[in-house]
């Protein structure tokens, strides 16, 4: 069984494309509300948070492990061994899928933390692609808490206008929040007359999950949350068709 974990919602992004690449996929999920946003926590703070997940889902029947976000991404090579599993997270295949690009300049959007952390700038510019970073502090959060669709525009447009100047190229959305704003994005840009190619690293993922983990079972899913969300319950019913999710104490 895939286990699968974010901190709200965003990692559903990460799920949908998997169970559109394998239907009878069996997964369970965690989305740890309680520790909500990770883009803001210390690595130490988000290693625990990290450990703490991963043997949540390893309790609950996981053999295969996606970190469905990039802030944790950093924390993967060194969590490997240790955990005794495989497991994928979310940098590796993205720059994979981006690295027959040399020639463009690439724009990525993220938290704080995997800006921070340096490692999409790193793996891309050690492939001889220029790229951009801009964190977007605020925006994880204003999705998860359902912000309107205005307070949203006012959040994102500092980045549009930051891609626009530097004529990028491939914009990635580099927090598994983001696709649930892809349109404002798409908006923003075509309001500003600009043409550019908007990239969600959660497709580059679930090819890499569907080629090397287990994918074959009875299309098994069961959601679990550290802390009660309307919201989240809204969407997994909606791309999942799931009923309500499990809270744990």
């Amino acid at each position: 069984m895939i286990g699968i974990f974010d901190s709200g919602q965003g990692g559903l992004t990460v799920a949908r494309a998997i169970r559109a690449r394998a239907p009878l996929a069996d997964f369970v999920y965690f989305g740890d509300l309680a520790n909500m946003p990770f883009g803001e926590k210390s690595e130490e703070e988000l290693l625990q948070i990290t450990k703490h997940a991963i043997q949540f889902l390893i309790d609950h029947g996981a053999t295969e492990i996606v970190a469905a976000c990039n802030s944790v991404s950093m924390l993967a090579s060194g969590l490997r061994s240790e955990i005794g599993i495989p497991m994928i997270e979310m940098s590796e295949p993205t720059v994979h899928a981006l690295g027959d690009r040399p020639s463009d300049s690439i724009f990525l959007v993220a938290t704080e933390a995997t800006v921070r952390s340096g490692m999409y700038a790193n793996a891309f510019r050690a492939q001889g692609i220029k790229i951009e970073s801009c964190a977007i502090p605020e925006l994880a959060s204003a999705i998860e808490r359902d912000a309107s669709r205005m307070d949203l525009r006012k959040i994102i447009l500092p980045a549009v206008e930051k891609a626009i100047a530097i004529n990028a190229k491939t914009f990635v959305l580099g927090c598994t929040q983001y696709p649930f704003v892809q349109s404002l994005f798409e908006e923003l840009f075509f309001a500003h007359e600009y043409s550019i190619k908007l990239f969600d690293p959660a497709h580059a993922v679930a090819d890499v999950v569907v080629s090397q983990f287990d994918v074959q079972g009875s299309g098994q899913q069961t959601f679990f949350l550290s802390k009660p969300s309307s919201v989240f319950d809204r969407m997994s019913r909606s791309l999942f068709d799931a009923k309500s999710s499990i809270l744990i104490p």
